[in-house]
């Protein structure tokens, strides 16, 4: 009878999924929010300063709406959280930068290099 009964809730799950677009709908790899989430942005930096924004917004409501006892205290972790999530921004933005310049002076000294290798003749 169990058996019986989980294969039907096995086809009932799937059937529901399906219906519900997570399931049959061969979308690989695409956005949970929907495949236009990503195009506003034109790099992963500009997403991340997003969510930091909507974080930083989301803690200065819940601290907006506090009792005035926890009002202080969340004040502070939120400065916390602020100081330590712009550090590491801005940190990964500067190795970001730092990465490209170093890049751009190798292809720079590649290019300026003579092709020394083997050449090979179609005679």
């Amino acid at each position: 009878m169990l058996r019986a009964h989980t294969t039907a809730i096995i086809l009932v799950l799937m059937a529901t999924l399906g219906l519900s677009g997570c399931f049959f709908d061969n979308r690989q790899g695409s956005s949970p929010y929907g495949d236009s989430y990503y195009e506003n942005y034109s790099t992963y930096r500009q997403v991340q300063w997003d969510r930091y924004g909507n974080q930083r917004r989301q803690m200065m409501e819940r601290e907006r709406l506090a009792s005035q006892k926890d009002r202080a205290r969340l004040a502070r972790e939120r400065l916390a959280w602020e100081k330590r999530e712009t550090d590491r921004l801005r940190r990964e933005q500067q190795l970001r930068a730092q990465w490209e310049r170093d890049k751009a002076r190798y292809e720079q000294q590649r290019s300026k290099q003579p092709r020394t290798g083997t050449v090979y003749h179609n005679w």
